[in-house]
This record gives structure tokens, C-alpha cells and sequence, in this order.
């Protein structure tokens, strides 16, 4: 929500993906304050299976302004 909060456009759908169903709940109970905004959780549990790369939070950072850009560019 604080990031939401940060930026002037208000999306219409939000897919968030992470490894903690208590994270996902937390978030599904957030954004129900959004009533224009549609939310689809997945509870990501490759994880367990195999080992993931590490990477740093600039490698992390760089990837995600990437895809928005790349994002805002279409629409």
C-alpha cells in the first residue's frame, strides 16, 4: 500500500507473487480498500524444489525499473 500510495496512477490489476501465504493474505486484505482494482495472489512454491540464484538488490532493482519501463511503453 505504500508503495501505491507513491505513485500518480492507481492500476487496475495487481498479480502478486510471493512465497508466504501470510504475506498474500495480508495483501489481499489491503487492497480490498481498492475498489477499482482487481488482485491476483500466487503462492509461489517452486522454491522448495530447487535451488534459486541469489542475487543482489541492485541486479533486483535493475530487473523490476526494466520491466516497468518496458510495461509503460506498451500501454
Amino acid at each position: 500500500m505504500s508503495f501505491l500510495k507513491r505513485i500518480a496512477h492507481k492500476p487496475k490489476l495487481i498479480i502478486f507473487i510471493d512465497n508466504s501465504a501470510d504475506k498474500l493474505e495480508d495483501v489481499q486484505a489491503a487492497v480490498k480498500s481498492l475498489k477499482d482494482t482487481k488482485l491476483i495472489i500466487i503462492e509461489y512454491l517452486e522454491y522448495k524444489n530447487k535451488a534459486l540464484k541469489k542475487v543482489s538488490e541492485q541486479e533486483f532493482r535493475k530487473y523490476w525499473n526494466e520491466q516497468v519501463k518496458n510495461f509503460l511503453q506498451i500501454g
